[in-house]
């Protein structure tokens, strides 16, 4: 799908030592048939052959770019990743998780045809360390309520307008963990529409 009245969407990667992993990450953004998008990596100065795999894809491919610095955490990359970003859409995807084909062409698909949806969501493949499905986590429409008590929402297959991250204030900072539910539940309370999709959208990784 290629339009100049589409949006840009923008896709950002916090990455630290994930070299094994990163490479497969970037291919499945890259390789989607969405061609109007950007992939931004937030490395926190990695010592390990993730700043040669950044390298080379920033050579082979214009939508490509990366930063590699000391940073905070996740939350602060990610952050980073938002300020950076061009796009009206934001996909935030882990360094070791994976988007499915087709993945950003469904995501915008539903957002234009349903201009209220401020947050838009998938079902996704729970995968082991070599990216075998090992289990599936099914999205399903979601209340304020639902959030109380678990989170029913799979983070990598979650995509969100960049007007609604600005408003909300990103990501805090100060969470290292659980700031993708913390970010649900914000949204909720303010009464934003979130969309499901009903559709796959990505494979998140489980590993020890």
């Amino acid at each position: 799908m290629m339009n100049n009245n589409l949006p840009l969407v923008s896709i950002i990667t916090p990455s630290f030592n994930q070299g094994k992993f990163i490479r497969e990450t970037i291919e499945s953004v890259l390789k989607q048939d969405y061609m109007k998008l950007e992939h931004i990596v937030i490395d926190g100065g990695s010592s390990d052959e993730t700043l040669q795999i950044l390298k080379e894809y920033s050579n082979l491919d214009s939508r490509f770019r990366f930063v590699s610095e000391p940073d905070n955490g996740q939350s602060h990359a990610i952050n980073k990743g938002i300020k950076l970003a061009k796009g009206e859409v934001i996909g935030w995807l882990n360094s070791d998780d994976t988007y499915l084909p087709g993945a950003v062409n469904h995501v915008v698909n539903g957002l234009l045809q349903n201009p209220k949806w401020l947050m838009v969501y998938g079902s996704a493949n729970i995968t082991n360390v070599n990216n075998e499905i090992i289990s599936k986590f099914v999205a399903r429409r979601v209340r304020l309520n639902d959030l109380f008590t678990s989170c029913p929402i799979c983070q990598p297959a979650v995509f969100l307008r960049k007007k609604t991250l600005n408003e909300l204030g990103g990501i805090d900072e100060s969470l290292d963990f659980c700031m993708d539910y913390d970010l649900w539940i914000r949204i909720a309370i303010r009464g934003y529409e979130m969309g499901n999709l009903n559709v796959f959208l990505a494979n998140s990784r489980y590993y020890p």
